[in-house]
This record gives C-alpha cells, sequence and structure tokens, in this order.
C-alpha cells in the first residue's frame, strides 16, 4: 500500500516506480495570483476531485472560484469546467492540494490505501502536472488526472 510508503518514509513524498510520488503537494505561490485548473481525464469507478486550500484549520488564505470565496475547496471533476480560473490570496505565499473520492456514499475521501499523486513539475515551475491513484490497491496513477498552472 503507498500508505505504508509514505509512514516508512515519514514524509507527504516518496520516490515510487522511480517517479516522485506525492501525498499532498505543497505549492509555493505568490501572495496573490491565479492558478489554472485543468483537468485531463478520469479512469476510475470513483467519483473524482480535488481539495486545495491550507493544512491548518486557522488560515488567511483566501480562494474564489465563480464569485465563491473560501479558504478551502473542493472541486469535482464531473461537475467542474475543464478549466477552472482560481483567484487566491495567500499570505503564507503555499497553497496544499491533494486528489479526493467519493465511493457514492456522498463523503469525500482522501490520503487512504492506494492514495498518492504522481507529481510533474516543468521546467519553468509554474505547471504542476499530477496522476492520482485514489484509494485502489493498483498503482496506476490514472484515476485522475490534472493540472495546476501559476498564471
Amino acid at each position: 500500500m503507498l500508505t505504508d510508503e509514505f509512514r516508512k518514509a515519514k514524509s507527504p513524498s516518496i520516490t515510487y516506480d522511480g517517479k516522485t510520488v506525492v501525498l499532498y503537494d505543497v505549492i509555493y505561490v505568490p501572495k496573490r495570483g491565479n492558478l489554472l485548473l485543468r483537468f485531463h481525464g478520469v479512469a476510475s469507478e470513483w467519483r473524482q476531485g480535488i481539495r486545495l486550500g491550507d493544512m491548518s484549520p486557522k488560515t488567511d488564505l483566501r480562494l474564489t472560484v465563480a464569485g465563491q470565496t473560501a479558504p478551502g475547496m473542493m472541486l469535482w471533476e464531473d461537475t467542474s469546467p475543464s478549466e477552472v480560473e482560481i483567484a487566491f490570496s495567500a499570505p503564507q505565499g503555499v497553497i496544499n492540494v491533494y486528489n479526493i473520492w467519493d465511493i457514492g456514499d456522498g463523503q469525500s475521501t482522501s490520503q487512504l490505501m492506494g492514495a498518492g499523486m504522481h507529481l510533474e513539475v516543468s521546467d519553468d515551475g509554474k505547471t504542476r502536472t499530477y496522476r492520482c491513484n485514489d484509494g485502489h490497491l493498483d498503482t496506476t496513477f490514472s484515476h485522475l488526472m490534472f493540472s495546476l498552472e501559476v498564471i
């Protein structure tokens, strides 16, 4: 299980089959700006999405999508446009992201069992591409594919 690998490493980032895999990602951003989220595909029977925000419950981070502002957001691939612009105010200069899924009970689940994201960062550092494995134990990293670009 990937969660065992993360526990052994005592880190949210591991090398798995020669690739960087993260349980969650920490994106360093300017204090204000925009992200462009692109959903590239899904290959799972479970509903797939992402959670953006801060890992701390007390945060001054603000994300705005379609006129709605909050310190954290869940964006689902099946109900979001394929491209979503996200305005942010991040006084600490950090936004966290991880994949989430819903097995059909209306609850978001994350960071369990086979969860992990194969992460690729563009040469200029502005675009991060994620190939996600949800709670399934098979490590195909094809359950959700998305990218985030700092624009």
